[in-house]
Order: C-alpha cells, then structure tokens, then sequence
C-alpha cells in the first residue's frame, strides 16, 4: 500500500524546503528593517518652523513641513 516514493519525489521535496528558507529568510529581512534606527534627515523636527509657512514639525532636509515638502495635506503632524 505505502512502497517506495515515485521517482523525483526528492527533488520535488527539496525544492518544497529551499523555498520555505527563501520565505523565512524573506521575513526576517523585513522584521529587522523595522529595528533600524530613523534617519535624523526625515524625522520629524518639533523645534523647527517651516520657512514657507511657519507651522511644525519640519523635515530637516528640507527646512520645510510635510505638505510644503510632498505637497501632501496628509503629511501634516509628522505623517510621512
């Protein structure tokens, strides 16, 4: 009833194993991505003024605030 495995079943199996490493692998590069520090460049900076519109927090690359920098009114507050 059991027998042997057909032929190429090895190969099958391996393949089946190198792409769950290639998976978890893929996983744990992402989960380490969110422990890295924050650029100090695109934090947002609370101290500073915006040199268009005067409002906070600022980008420090730029000197400027979200929407003035991205043109976005969802960055307001520090969203990007």
């Amino acid at each position: 009833m059991f027998g042997l495995p057909p032929p190429g079943i090895g190969e099958i199996l391996d393949t089946l194993v190198a792409v769950r490493w290639r998976r978890l692998d893929a996983m744990i590069d992402k989960k380490s991505d969110i422990n890295k520090k924050p650029d100090p460049d695109t934090e947002p900076d609370w101290t500073g003024s915006c040199e268009v519109c005067g409002q906070s927090p600022i980008l420090p690359a730029t000197g400027m605030c979200g929407p003035c920098t991205f043109g976005e009114a969802d960055t307001v507050g520090g969203n990007w």
